[in-house]
């Protein structure tokens, strides 16, 4: 994977159907039809799932980006947070959502589905939800395999410290889940 500064403004695939990306993604239809040769989505986009901060600005400019893909008649949710700390108690309905829409999708289309997952930069609260996914859906991913799994495919993710820990603590609690 060669990348470059300007891919920051592009998703990209963490799996084969599973996307990560800012929220301009969700406004480029060419991505979400699938249009742009390997930097879209084979097949386009059947899902959005974004991740925001509930009251601010951006909430209200990512609004506006899911109404795009609504138009292009793909479904889409939101998390809405009053911090990021909110996320911990949020991944199992984030991983859900996904898990659903797979589930769903190859009975409504004839095909796979592809979720697109963002938040305003796609490098934070959007890049913790892929985190999640992964460890939740993989027993062999921990929070440590996890994070160098979405930073390998997107560069520029960035897991600060809060979210290094929020993710191990997510990940003690699926340990102890399965423990049980």
């Amino acid at each position: 994977l060669e990348w470059t500064y300007e891919r920051r403004r592009e998703a990209q695939m963490i799996l084969p159907y599973l996307y990560l990306g800012p929220m301009t993604a969700a406004k480029d239809e060419a991505f979400l039809r699938g249009d742009k040769g390997h930097a879209g989505a084979p097949g386009g986009i059947t899902m959005v799932l974004g991740v925001r901060q509930k009251h601010s600005f951006e909430s209200k400019l990512m609004t506006g980006a899911l109404r795009k893909a609504q138009e292009a008649g793909i479904e889409c949710h939101t998390v809405d947070l009053a911090s990021n700390q909110d996320l911990i108690h949020n991944f199992p309905q984030t991983t859900a959502l996904i898990l659903d829409h797979m589930t769903r999708t190859p009975h409504a289309t004839g095909g796979l589905g592809k979720v697109l997952v963002v938040c305003e930069s796609g490098n934070e609260r959007s890049a913790g939800v892929v985190a999640a996914y992964l460890m939740e859906t993989h027993t062999d991913v921990d929070y440590i395999k996890a994070m160098q799994l979405v930073q390998a495919q997107r560069f520029c993710a960035n897991f600060d410290d809060a979210m290094k820990r929020l993710l191990q603590g997510y990940w003690d609690i699926l340990r102890a889940t399965r423990e049980v």
